[in-house]
């Protein structure tokens, strides 16, 4: 019995189990390592970004083209009239090649990253402080709902202090060389420096902010009817997918859940992206062609002036002007975004919300 009891305790003691760790089912602001969610997400964004400018840039040329462009000089050549998205690119590729097709890409570049960042850590907090203003009695639903709105509407303000300024440049190195709106050629290609201080030379300070109060009408909107769609869609198509094959219906699989996760998140952002894109596309419309339109015998252009234009150009048609590129801008795109979104906040999580 003695040496029996001296074998035992002279042999090691199984390890404890291993608890899996996981992390919280709702990540919010207080989980999130704030350096870490910049870094990262601004990093990826730009590598999403970079995949769809061409998109951006076939959606403002198409914009602001006229649909019967003014008479050429004899001996000419008249300008193109653009059909689609394809045919932008088409164009591009044979007349400025492949680089064409990232005019401007670098003032993008050097602009919507730090607004990338500023979007990404507001809508986080605006989301996690709009819950103290949800009612009880509300559902959570409703309180999801209403966090996305909020938080999509507000974040987009705050970014608009950086966006307005390199939309307006950056649009200017879109159509460089292109007949303008007014059916005037722009002005020869600059770099996104020296358009910025000719803008500021010719117009000051208020001519990099034009159409701010468009843009404060479109992409506030925009982001707050983006995220309150993605949420919604997001939350009914896991309810549904509850409601046919049970709620544990992955729960022993990780890649099985992490598939269906993905494949909700896809079908929510590309629907997400295709309602806003639809419903905001006569207000951007007007916004591109007002922030791009020339001086008409030394009168600054107007928001009534450039509309009035549009409908004696295009009729009520020419508010639908790049529909198609714009959808496909904001639908395609958010299939990325939204995943590079999920997946920046799961990398970013502090050590003290893993579970």
């Amino acid at each position: 019995m003695a040496h029996q009891t001296a074998s035992a305790s002279a042999s090691p003691l199984p390890p404890p189990p291993q608890v899996a760790r996981s992390l919280p089912m709702e990540i919010n602001w207080k989980d999130l390592d704030f350096a870490r969610y910049t870094v990262i997400g601004s990093t990826l964004l730009l590598g999403v970004r970079t995949l769809v400018y061409p998109l951006a840039l076939a959606k403002t040329r198409l914009q602001v083209q006229r649909s019967h462009p003014a008479p050429t000089a004899p001996g000419a050549t008249p300008p193109v009239v653009y059909r689609n998205v394809f045919h932008v690119w088409s164009g591009i590729a044979r007349a400025e090649g492949l680089r064409g097709l990232y005019r401007g890409f670098m003032t993008t570049v050097v602009g919507i990253t730090p607004a990338q960042a500023i979007y990404l850590t507001s809508y986080e907090y605006v989301k996690s402080h709009a819950q103290r203003f949800e009612r009880p009695e509300w559902s959570q639903d409703k309180k999801t709902l209403h966090q996305n709105l909020i938080a999509g509407f507000l974040s987009s303000v705050c970014s608009q202090v950086i966006i307005v300024p390199i939309d307006v440049i950056v649009q200017r190195q879109m159509v460089q060389g292109t007949q303008s709106a007014a059916g005037t050629a722009v002005e020869a290609a600059r770099g996104g420096y020296a358009e910025f201080r000719h803008i500021l030379a010719t117009q000051g300070v208020r001519g990099l902010y034009r159409g701010l109060h468009l843009s404060l009408m479109l992409y506030p909107p925009s982001s707050a009817i983006w995220w309150a769609t993605y949420g919604a869609t997001k939350q009914g198509l896991h309810d549904l997918k509850d409601a046919w094959f049970g709620s544990d219906s992955a729960d022993a699989n990780d890649i099985g859940r992490h598939a269906q996760g993905f494949a909700i998140q896809t079908v929510a952002g590309l629907f997400a992206g295709f309602t806003s894109g639809c419903i905001t596309t006569p207000l951007d419309v007007i916004k591109t062609r007002y922030q791009l339109a020339s001086r008409g015998n030394g009168a600054a252009p107007t928001v009534a002036g450039t509309i009035r234009t549009l409908l004696q150009e295009d009729g009520m048609a020419g508010f639908t002007k790049g529909m198609t590129a714009r959808v496909m801008h904001m639908a395609i795109p958010s299939v990325l975004m939204i995943s590079v979104y999920e997946l920046t906040k799961r990398l970013s999580v502090v050590d003290a919300a893993v579970q």
